[in-house]
């Protein structure tokens, strides 16, 4: 079972340093890994 769980993914925000958050890019990559 493979499983993928972000609250929120959004592109880079600097001007919030402890916002945890997946970048677009690393959420595209994920889901192109779980795809093959």
């Amino acid at each position: 079972m493979k499983i993928v769980m972000y609250h929120y993914v959004r592109n880079n925000a600097n001007n919030l340093p402890y916002f945890r958050y997946l970048s677009f890019e690393n959420f595209c990559k994920q889901i192109f890994f779980f795809k093959n």
